[in-house]
């Protein structure tokens, strides 16, 4: 039920454990400018002049964040850009976030429609802070006549209570608040009918993040930084309410699965910081500052503020190669990620109760690259024995399962992949490389890998069966719960004894 709160229109709505507010700027004809009654805004809130979009339209940032937006969401196939999809923008208050926005709206009048900003509200931040941010984004819209929607987040709810599925316990606070964001997001596309969800990631966000895993020693997909789009694919409950549940137990549950689309549209439009800056600046908007941005004890901030800035002053264009060299290790690493689906598919898999045996000559691993066998370990981790989506089409770890909400599909199989690092199969792979030939275990996180003289056997556990429905299927749809495969015996010789 909608409530008239003076000059704009207050529908509250909960769903699950977020609360929603939804704030639509509808002015009433009757009223006068003059005689409209002011809000009562929090001390410290930070009260900005009205942006004027009309200062951002003549920065050539703004058309070029326009056009990436349009590109990507316009169908993969489509040569030209479409005039833009209905978007969710998580908008925290912040200069990269407004900005995004601010570059959006000063494109035509009807960008506006298509457009639902979020903020996710948590309590990671001091009270009077958070809602000060909260307030400064909500006259940010309302200056823009963009539709504002307030969800709130528990982390240390969170924690305590164990909401977060697939992982395990975490003190990560800022990892946690950013899982219960992303769900926060994609529950409002789902309710909205939204396909696509906007952060306002950028290219000195993907320079920090290329040089946090170059120190942590990653891999190809790390190394690859921030992509400028991915697929986020939701599992929903079919027997409730898009707005209540969307189950995400793990790739053995049921329901309907929906795939949404993670954009980052100032990333795509090769937009740094400092732009960002500017496009506030043009717009006369007072952004908001996060306190912890400044903390150097954090290795994103001390990259953010020593190291960036020696950089772009040795290679001024530093962000846009590393936004090209991305491009290239993405492809590397789908290349990688289909050779070692080639090498899981020809394995001999025995399903025995919980557990999922891989089975290969040793011969045809050792063959096979470094990068490619650790892919192969990683996806075997993955699969578990069950009819799963490939890595190459699961989410990342920065959109994780979590319970009671939005859930990416396959997210506790997600998580023993990324526990998978490369220092933890180096190891395993060198004994599959090496000539020796004594029997050799290696316990990894949700695998047990077993090296003799002539197989390389992975055993990983099988998911929880999810419980029998009767239900018609076609003749032509494959049922999304694979059964068991049948034993295939392994060749004399090569059966794993001991340890």
């Amino acid at each position: 039920m909608a409530i008239p709160m003076g000059w704009f229109i207050l529908e509250p709505r909960r769903s699950g454990p977020t609360s929603t507010a939804v704030y639509r700027p509808t002015y009433h004809r009757c009223m006068s400018r003059s005689s409209r009654p002011t809000r009562t805004r929090r001390p410290g809130a930070g009260r900005s002049p009205r942006p004027d979009p009309a200062g951002v339209r003549r920065l050539p940032q703004a058309g070029r964040i326009i056009a990436a937006w349009r590109r990507l969401t316009s169908p993969a196939r489509a040569r030209r850009s479409g005039p833009g999809d209905l978007t969710i923008i998580g908008l925290s208050g912040g200069a990269d976030s407004s900005a995004l926005l601010l570059a959006l709206c000063a494109g035509p009048v009807s960008i506006r429609k298509r457009l639902i900003a979020v903020h996710v509200l948590h309590d990671l931040r001091p009270r009077d802070q958070a809602l000060g941010d909260r307030d400064r984004a909500r006259a940010l819209c309302d200056g823009l006549g963009v539709e504002f929607v307030e969800r709130e987040v528990s982390v240390h709810g969170a924690i305590r209570g164990g909401l977060v599925e697939g992982r395990p316990p975490t003190r990560n606070f800022e990892a946690v608040a950013r899982r219960l964001r992303y769900r926060a997001l994609a529950e409002e596309a789902v309710v909205r009918g939204a396909r696509f969800i906007a952060t306002a990631h950028h290219a000195d966000d993907h320079l920090e993040t290329v040089l946090m895993h170059l120190l942590r020693g990653s891999g190809l997909r790390g190394l690859a930084g921030i992509a400028p789009s991915r697929a986020l694919p939701v599992r929903l409950n079919p027997s409730n309410s898009a707005e209540s549940r969307v189950d995400s137990d793990g790739p053995g549950d049921r329901g309907v699965t929906q795939r949404l689309a993670l954009i980052r549209p100032l990333l795509a439009a090769g937009v740094g910081r400092a732009d960002s800056v500017l496009v506030c600046r043009a717009a006369g908007f007072e952004w908001a500052e996060d306190r912890t941005n400044s903390d150097t004890t954090r290795l994103r901030a001390a990259i953010r503020g020593r190291v960036l800035p020696e950089l772009k002053r040795l290679r001024p264009a530093c962000l846009e190669a590393s936004v090209r060299c991305a491009e290239l290790l993405r492809d590397a690493d789908r290349l990688t990620k289909s050779a070692a689906q080639r090498v899981v598919e020809r394995a001999d898999v025995r399903v025995e109760g919980a557990k999922a045996a891989y089975r290969w000559p040793r011969s045809a691993l050792r063959r096979r690259s470094v990068l490619v066998i650790g892919e192969t370990l990683r996806q075997a981790a993955a699969d578990r024995g069950q009819n799963l989506p490939r890595p190459s089409q699961a989410a990342d770890s920065d959109a994780v399962a979590l319970s009671r909400g939005v859930g990416v599909v396959g997210g506790a199989a997600a998580e023993g992949m990324d526990r998978l690092t490369g220092r933890v199969l180096l190891p395993v792979i060198a004994a599959i490389r090496d000539d020796s030939t004594e029997p050799r275990r290696f316990r990894l996180p949700g695998l047990d890998v077993r090296v003799t003289a002539g197989e390389v056997c992975a055993v990983t556990a099988c998911p929880a069966p999810a419980p029998a429905r009767p239900a018609r299927q076609s003749p032509r749809t494959k049922s999304t719960s694979k059964r068991p495969a049948p034993s295939r015996r392994a060749p004399r010789g090569r059966t794993t004894r001991g340890g």
